[in-house]
């Protein structure tokens, strides 16, 4: 069963890649903003289940369970929503909204986004 769904969620992200201009670190704002919610809310999904078998760490930060993937959905709606966001991948902004919701000082959680915008621009 592990290896239907691996193969599954696999076949999934390189289909995702075929289809827009997604870079090699997952979907970002440019692809996010053109799906549906139908889709936004599979792909989600196809992160959470992937995360399972990772025991919900991006980075070294718990994945928070506390909200429903239409809520997830919606914070990444709003992250991208900032325009500095707009390459960052969709596993980082699901990172970066756990961060909040476990609590990270904002400080702390605009210092990751400062970082990752610098890291996806090429910037030192």
């Amino acid at each position: 069963m592990k290896k239907i769904i691996s193969a599954f969620i696999v076949a999934m992200i390189f289909s995702l890649h075929a289809q827009a201009g997604v870079t090699f670190f997952g979907v970002t704002a440019e692809f996010w903003n053109k799906i549906d919610e139908v889709d936004k809310f599979l792909y989600v999904q196809g992160i959470f289940d992937g995360l399972i078998f990772s025991r919900l760490d991006i980075n070294g930060v718990s994945i928070s369970t506390d909200l429903s993937l239409e809520q997830y959905i919606h914070a990444i709606d709003e992250m991208y929503s900032d325009y500095r966001n707009a390459l960052i991948p969709v596993p980082i902004i699901i990172k970066v909204i756990s961060m909040e919701l476990n609590g990270t000082p904002k400080d702390v959680i605009e210092s990751e986004l400062s970082d990752q915008r610098r890291g996806i621009s090429g910037q030192p």
